[in-house]
């Protein structure tokens, strides 16, 4: 279910505009859909989290302020 809600986002597609090899956040991917939901990065970060269990995305940790997840495709 999830993997279709991420297919359906166009999320992957979203992924594979970004350079080969880039990593992108939640929060840049979460800008690039028509939502007014303030939560949407967190929504998308566990959903994309799901997903990357799975080995169909990778993951990365970043470290700024707290730790944050990029995501990238396989």
């Amino acid at each position: 279910m999830v993997l279709k809600a991420a297919i359906e986002l166009n999320l992957l597609r979203i992924m594979a505009k970004a350079r080969p090899g880039a990593f992108v956040s939640p929060a840049d991917l979460a800008s690039q859909l028509w939502t007014k939901n303030p939560d949407a990065p967190v929504m998308l970060d566990r959903m994309l989290y799901l997903v990357a269990s799975y080995s169909i995305l990778t993951y990365s940790p970043r470290t700024l302020h707290e730790v944050e997840r990029l995501y990238g495709l396989e």
